[in-house]
């Protein structure tokens, strides 16, 4: 953890669903290999930029072959909401057969209950 990065005390809470969904929804047992790319970086404007990307494509809702309730990432959103109102990205891409998910937080976060 770099200069900034310490403020974050819950950022596991926000990367654990991402990258869970990750090992989740982009294994393919056709292609016995999966890759997982994680990367925090802190951003000249002092933005915490956390990206995870897997191999694969983007999954809409119902194709994943694991089981699944739906909620992670919609709790995530939540989670965005309470914490960072109106000061954070959350953005999926899928591009050169990877899913792409990225997040982007102020350094340091409102500390709204």
């Amino acid at each position: 953890a770099g200069a900034g990065f310490g403020h974050h005390e819950g950022m596991r809470f926000l990367l654990l669903p991402l990258v869970e969904n990750a090992l989740k929804h982009g294994w393919q047992p056709e292609v016995r290999t999966l890759r997982l790319r994680l990367s925090a970086r802190l951003d000249p404007t002092a933005t915490l930029v956390l990206t995870v990307a897997n191999t694969g494509r983007w999954l809409a809702s119902g194709e994943s072959a694991a089981p699944s309730t739906g909620i992670g990432l919609e709790n995530l959103r939540q989670r965005l909401r309470r914490y960072y109102p109106d000061t954070h990205t959350f953005a999926t891409a899928e591009r050169d057969s990877w899913v792409i998910v990225s997040l982007a937080l102020p350094a340091v976060p409102n500390r709204k209950s």
